[in-house]
């Protein structure tokens, strides 16, 4: 025989006499705890009676004392469990509707009336199709009627079928279907199947001819500001302070209008505005839009010249403004306001400029320069909170005199024009330092060459070259190398912040001592320390410092924008 199946993860709470049962680590799921499930703890069982949540249950009053986090476990014997027992349910209910005589008996659309030998006393039938409703009365079906809503049916169709309470329309008319029996091809007004719902009106009378505007006058008047008085027609629909336009006959494109005042056949414009000049007796007159004012109204006589803010009216065009300049001189991030105007970035501390978003900014313009080295002695770099800038991925860094145009496309900074001054200089040394019995690096201690005269590609700390920002760099170095021990060539290598950088250059002269020299193209990413090596298969490799300095030169050859 198959064991009963239990859960009982977790622990339980409930109070003596408690109906709450409070579940902690247990999680009792539709499969785990239902109505009619046993809860036992120690040698107490009782019924649950529902379920509120997945840590609570609800049980008739318990007697087994106030328990506390204790173990638990709950026999699954629920009725619920057992297969079709919800299906008898539904049964079950379908029965007592039955004996209650609520389901009524369908009948068929090719059937004239209910099966005689189906339905009880007082049980009623329906036929949908037509809406026709019977009761069964003394074990025979009698026909009560026909009960069905209006269907609106749109305009007359004599192809379609119409069933009893269709409402369509024929030449403006509401009909509705009477006849039992559906039918097609059969229009109204025939009586036999339709009954007039809504007659269509009559047309009413015309009305008399309102005032109208328009009118015309043979004063002659000369184009002008100024009050300007007509003589024209009566019964004009003009009214005091309405804005009317004089148009000549002959030349529309000479005008003059302005508020005007009405009465009888007099009408008085006080002309605020003109087009052309000249004398004219050939008036026709007009209703005319007022004139916008110099706040929020653009004339095109002005060529814009009449909006607020010529500036920030040519920016939100999509423009770049050239003639105010926006000073950055610390950390900040900028918004849309920004859009459209040139920033210069000076300061003798490095910081970071946060750009717009790019996204859906689509044809934004922003510009940044740096001022010279005198006022801006160090690196300064713009982010971008979404997308990509140019090719550098998503910052750049600047230094003294360079400048950028960026555009968005909607999703990245794209790099319209730029101005980069590549980082050049040299390093050189009178000392070395053993990193092994293998490598020597050189300790460049002497910057020189460097065009910004700060040393901004120089790591004073590691006395090595150290990448301004991420790029590609010309390196030549030259040193002159003695070693004790070896048995073959001295050489001479580049590395970067401890690895490999790529490449190993040979020198010239006798096996244990001789000048090495190197050049190579290596791509260094921003901040990486750049180390010239002496490296031989002896003990002790030495640069020669006291007879040839080290060197290591330099040259920026493309930036990455």
């Amino acid at each position: 025989m198959t064991a009963l199946a239990s859960y009982s993860t977790g622990t339980v709470s409930v109070a003596s006499g408690g109906t709450t049962v409070t579940g902690v680590g247990a999680i009792w799921s539709d499969a785990n705890a239902r109505p009619g499930d046993i809860l036992q703890i120690g040698n107490f069982q009782s019924v649950i009676t529902d379920k509120t949540d997945t840590t609570h249950l609800v049980i008739p009053p318990w007697g087994g004392g106030a328990q506390v986090g204790v173990a638990y476990k709950i026999w699954q014997v629920s009725p619920q469990r057992f297969a079709g027992a919800e299906a008898m349910a539904t049964v079950n209910k379908l029965v007592a509707a039955l004996d209650a005589r609520e389901i009524p008996i369908v009948v068929g659309d090719d059937e004239t009336e209910p099966d005689p030998s189906l339905g009880e006393e007082s049980q009623t039938a329906i036929q949908p199709a037509t809406g026709k409703v019977w009761v069964m009365t003394g074990g025979v079906w009698v026909f009560l009627g026909i009960y069905k809503a209006f269907r609106p049916r749109g305009a007359y169709d004599n192809a379609a079928t119409y069933y009893y309470g269709d409402v369509q329309t024929t030449s403006g008319s509401s009909y509705i279907y009477i006849n039992e029996t559906p039918s097609a091809g059969h229009g109204a007004p025939n009586a036999t199947y339709w009954e007039l719902l809504a007659a269509k009106g009559d047309p009413g009378s015309t009305g008399a001819t309102g005032a109208g505007y328009g009118g015309t006058s043979a004063t002659s008047r000369t184009i002008g500001t100024g009050s300007q008085a007509f003589a024209t027609q009566a019964g004009l629909a003009y009214q005091n302070g309405a804005r009317v336009r004089a148009t000549s006959n002959s030349d529309t494109t000479k005008w003059m209008e302005g508020v005007a005042t009405y009465s009888g056949t007099a009408l008085t414009i006080a002309v605020d505005n003109i087009n052309g000049s000249g004398t004219f007796a050939d008036w026709n007159f007009n209703i005319a839009g007022q004139v916008g004012t110099a706040v929020g109204a653009l004339l095109a006589a002005n060529n814009l010249a009449d909006v607020a803010d010529i500036a920030a009216a040519f920016r939100n065009l999509g423009g770049f403004d050239l003639s105010t300049v926006v000073n950055l001189t610390a950390a900040s991030t900028l918004t849309a306001s920004a859009f459209g105007k040139l920033h210069f970035i000076t300061g003798t501390a490095a910081f970071a400029t946060t750009l717009p978003t790019p996204v859906g900014n689509a044809g934004k313009l922003i510009g940044f320069i740096v001022g010279a080295v005198a006022s801006a002695s160090k690196l300064f770099t713009l982010t971008t909170p979404a997308g990509a800038i140019g090719r550098s991925g998503s910052s750049i860094v600047m230094w003294a005199n360079e400048s950028v145009l960026l555009r968005s496309n909607g999703s990245d900074w794209e790099v319209l024009q730029s101005k980069q001054i590549p980082f050049v200089g040299s390093l050189s040394t009178t000392t070395d330092g053993a990193i092994s019995a293998t490598f020597t690096a050189c300790q460049l201690t002497t910057p020189s060459g460097d065009r910004t005269g700060l040393n901004l590609a120089y790591d004073a700390t590691n006395k090595t070259f150290k990448a301004p920002r991420t790029s590609s760099y010309q390196f030549n170095g030259y040193a002159y190398q003695t070693q004790t021990g070896g048995t073959s060539t001295n050489q001479m290598q580049l590395v970067v912040s401890g690895g490999a950088l790529g490449g190993v250059y040979s020198w010239t002269g006798s096996v244990n001592a001789g000048t090495i020299y190197g050049s190579a193209l290596f791509s260094v990413n921003a901040g990486q320390n750049v180390l010239m090596l002496g490296r031989g298969d002896g003990s002790s490799p030495k640069f020669a410092a006291s007879l040839v300095p080290a060197y290591l030169d330099y040259a920026e050859m493309c930036p990455s924008w």
